[in-house]
């Protein structure tokens, strides 16, 4: 618990001063920082991974957090991309591709939890259909309440957020189906995905409408939740 605490507030703080020196623009140095911030929680997942069982479940969550780094990578790729007339459309095709690898860690993470509530027999249902329906309503509370207008990013934005929705429900039906009495840990099932979704949300919003989302400060939410969030799914490798 102590080497996790010690890396949580290292990974968030790095991920700070990324947020602002990266902040309009990423340059070279941001980026690096960035790729410090997560290499720190994909490491500490591998150093849980190597020091368990090496279960399946560890392997997958692993996996996830990689998908997570070479998201960070690619969301982040700006410095590297030439000024030319292809400038625009590389872009794109980056921040394409790390949607998608973000999308493969989350359905990682989905995969993860399902075999650990199989292997358990804790997969509840009811306990799912009830997560969802609660995170839709959230989702489209929040969304309306802030005004924001998807247009073209609707269908991804639908599409993304069933399977973020997906692994946040999965977590917690294997919160409450595996780890009844033990609050630590279902906190840290519960808290991890919810993390997620809320900067996931952030920088949705800011992808929608950069002008009114696009402070500073709803930077330092989206990054403060995201590494956060992927700390704590690394640290279920240790106890589920």
């Amino acid at each position: 618990m102590a080497l996790f605490i010690v890396l949580l507030v290292l990974d968030i703080a790095v991920g700070m001063i990324y947020a602002k020196k990266g902040h309009p623009k990423v340059d070279m140095t941001a980026f690096w920082l960035k790729m410090l911030a997560s290499g720190i929680f994909v490491l500490y997942g591998i150093y849980l991974y190597l020091n368990s069982s090496e279960s399946q479940y560890g392997k997958l969550i692993v996996i996830g957090l990689v998908c997570g780094m070479v998201g960070d990578a690619l969301l982040s790729f700006d410095p590297f991309i030439k000024k030319n007339q292809y400038e625009q459309r590389n872009m794109i095709i980056t921040t394409v591709i790390g949607a998608a690898a973000f999308l493969a860690g989350h359905i990682l993470y989905i995969v993860a939890f399902i075999k650990a509530m199989l292997g358990r027999d804790a997969f509840n249902p009811v306990v799912y259909a009830i997560s969802m329906c609660i995170i839709a309503a959230i989702t489209i509370s929040v969304k309306t309440a802030a005004k924001v207008k998807l247009k073209k990013l609707l269908v991804p934005f639908i599409i993304y957020s069933l399977g973020l929705a997906s692994m946040a429900s999965f977590s917690i039906s294997l919160a409450l189906g595996a780890f009844g009495g033990h609050t630590a840990q279902q906190a840290v099932l519960f808290i991890g995905p919810v993390f997620f979704m809320i900067s996931d949300a952030s920088l949705g919003m800011k992808f929608s409408d950069r002008e009114r989302f696009g402070s500073l400060k709803i930077r330092y939410l989206t990054l403060f939740t995201y590494y956060a969030a992927q700390m704590l799914i690394a640290y279920t490798i240790s106890f589920v």
